[in-house]
């Protein structure tokens, strides 16, 4: 059985060319490079489990101002959630801090794979309201590629995960994941990307890569070249995760 979804990433590094030293980069560099490692995981995580259903939670008054505060309630509400939803093994999620725009009270973006009640999610909050959105397919009707919607919820989760290196606190719990549920990783080694594709290729059933991407679309990369290859396969396929 192969996976429905997933993704080779090939990080290419010429003969010869040292690697940039992380002790000589500056602070705000190191950060950035933190923030990219970081969005790139959850992404991965997003798609790999299917997460598309966004969630937002809202404090009420005297509303939250403490980080650590946010931790411990959104802890205590995944462990309500799997009470309430019945999930005896791993759970998918992601959620996220975020700061409102006076800079100073919290909300929580979650991402979860499947349909929850609003009440059932308003109850295991308990610290005021809930939102929930389902984010669908830009393409009208019934057609289209379910797998846009994976990665439009994940480019959201990782565009807050960035966010959270933006707003400074070094140190902080940025973002969490449900634990088990990690995508399985392959490492493949090939002389040129086109060689490295064909060989991944493998992972999915011989199909052809549905998306790719290249750092050389990014003005001001610093790292290694690196040519991302996306598969989504509609037919067939188990429930297997694949990176």
């Amino acid at each position: 059985m192969f996976p429905q979804v997933g993704e080779a990433v090939a990080v290419l590094r010429a003969d010869g060319t040292p690697k940039k030293s992380g002790g000589h980069c500056t602070p705000e560099e190191n950060r950035a490079r933190a923030a990219r490692r970081a969005k790139t995981q959850v992404r991965r995580y997003c798609v790999a489990n299917r997460l598309h259903r966004l969630v937002t939670l809202t404090y009420g008054p005297p509303f939250c101002t403490s980080h650590d505060q946010v931790v411990r309630d959104v802890a205590l509400f995944v462990r309500k959630l799997r009470s309430v939803m019945k999930v005896e093994g791993a759970l998918p999620y992601v959620w996220v801090p975020e700061l409102h725009k006076d800079g100073v009270r919290y909300h929580v973006h979650l991402v979860i794979d499947r349909f929850v009640p609003k009440s059932d999610l308003e109850r295991c909050w308990g610290h005021g309201f809930v939102d929930v959105r389902v984010v669908r397919n830009r393409a009208k009707g019934k057609g289209g590629n379910k797998g846009e919607a994976m990665r439009r919820v994940a480019g959201y989760v990782a565009k807050y995960v960035a966010k959270t290196y933006e707003d400074g606190g070094a140190g902080r719990h940025r973002y969490e994941v449900g634990q088990g549920c990690q995508p399985i990783s392959h490492q493949v080694e090939a002389p040129r990307p086109a060689a490295f594709a064909l060989l991944a290729s493998g992972y999915f059933g011989g199909a052809q890569p549905t998306g790719t991407w290249s750092s050389s679309s990014m003005e001001g990369w610093t790292g290694p070249p690196v040519e991302i290859f996306q598969w989504e396969i509609e037919a067939g396929g188990g429930d297997e995760r694949g990176t």
